[in-house]
């Protein structure tokens, strides 16, 4: 998984300029002028460039000092291990100590990237330790090869965005790296976002495929959906198709037990862009039923969940317009005909549907388990809905 490391900072050395050896690591970090760096490279720590002189012309002997370089971190002598968990020995030449960046940056745990457009050495002391951290990784929370996620906040979604917007998308490709499940999971389905970019688009495809043999159940099959999407096969269940090869999806397919992210993305005239965004926080596009066409493909029935309820709901494939609440609307049906509306959740509580198939262009059905008289009734029925009246039926399943 692992292996798209190789060649990934081949050749990049980050030169450390010191009085005294034992200080060169601390230099690094301080932003104190250390670099004589080649081809004129710049080398960011924390997004904030280091003075650096270029050298022109200049060749670095292959002169190691007598006797072994030591390099001390907090009093304590550093290992100098190398990108392939090889030891490095440092070397001086001309006064100034030299050791590859990345021996710099495992020694303080940081996160480093190589930008081969713009020659950076970008060294980032937090975007790493938020992959790290970005779901504590419980044994409650890990089911066998799976991993479970009980939701993904609005809060996750804004903090990555703002490290895209900062860094730009090695952001997520960083994050591909992390020794968090639940980070590489995240990146693999946030890339798919970046479908129009054909740069980033190819590079994802790429990276992605190494997790096609993962022995994380959830991060595998995350990657074919993504895959399925980014290579442009469109092969996956989770993917819906229209007319004129339109395609209607969600991202973080049954992540959870209730399914989804609350976004659908459509891919129209091979764009993709953001189709539908849920209002509520914690409502999921429930990816266990698929998102179904009607017969002329002009409008998509999906459905969502929260912990207490499901909806259901019609979209407009061209503009977007949304129809009323289909489960609600059964429930207060169901409540009136019985007299115990005054005794019912106004939001529909403790009801679930499933089993979604269109009659004809206009009319859904579906099985739902409707509560009302707060619960205590619980009435089996088969609800059907045309949405060019707004008529709406049930037949009772007892």
């Amino acid at each position: 998984m692992f292996k798209q490391w190789k060649g990934f900072l081949a050749g990049a050395i980050f030169a450390l300029a010191i009085m005294a050896l034992a200080t060169a690591v601390f230099m690094a970090v301080t932003g104190i002028s250390i670099a004589r760096f080649y081809d004129k490279t710049k080398s960011l720590l924390s997004g904030k460039e280091i003075a650096t002189e270029a050298v022109a012309g200049d060749v670095v002997e292959p002169f190691i000092s007598k006797g072994k370089v030591k390099i001390t971190l907090d009093g304590k002598e550093m290992q100098p291990i190398d990108m392939y968990d090889n030891l490095t020995e440092p070397f001086i030449y001309n006064g100034t100590a030299y050791l590859p960046a990345r021996v710099i940056s495992r020694a303080f745990d940081k996160n480093l990237e190589w930008d081969p457009d713009s020659k950076q050495v970008i060294m980032d002391t937090d975007i790493g330790e938020f992959w790290q951290g970005l779901v504590h990784v419980l044994e409650i929370y890990t089911r066998s090869s799976e991993i479970y996620w009980p939701y993904i906040d609005d809060e996750i979604m804004e903090k990555v965005d703002y490290y895209v917007e900062k860094y730009g998308t090695k952001v997520l490709f960083q994050g591909l790296r992390s020794v968090n499940p639940y980070s590489r999971y995240y990146c693999i389905n946030r890339l798919v976002e970046y479908y129009n970019d054909d740069k980033v688009r190819g590079d994802a495809i790429q990276e992605i495929r190494w997790f096609l043999d993962d022995d994380n159940e959830t991060i595998r099959q995350g990657a074919e959906f993504a895959l399925s999407v980014l290579t442009k096969e469109f092969d996956s269940p989770y993917i819906a198709h229209g007319a004129d090869g339109v395609k209607v999806f969600a991202l973080f397919n049954d992540y959870s037990g209730y399914g989804s992210y609350n976004e659908l993305w459509i891919i129209r005239d091979d764009k993709l862009s953001k189709f539908y965004s849920l209002p509520e926080s914690h409502t999921y596009i429930d990816t266990t039923e698929p998102i179904l066409f009607s017969p002329d493909k002009d409008k998509i029935a999906v459905q969502t969940c929260t912990r207490r309820k499901s909806s259901i709901n019609i979209i407009d494939i061209s503009n977007g317009k949304i129809g009323p609440e289909l489960m609600g609307l059964a429930v207060e049906k169901v409540a009136m005909d019985h007299q115990d509306y005054d005794n019912t959740y106004p939001d529909g509580r403790y009801c679930w549907g499933g089993n979604l198939k269109w009659i004809d262009n206009n009319t859904l059905e579906f099985e739902a388990g409707l509560a009302y008289n707060y619960g205590e009734i619980i009435e089996k029925v088969i609800v059907k809905y045309n949405d060019s009246d707004d008529s709406l039926e049930y037949i009772s399943q007892r």
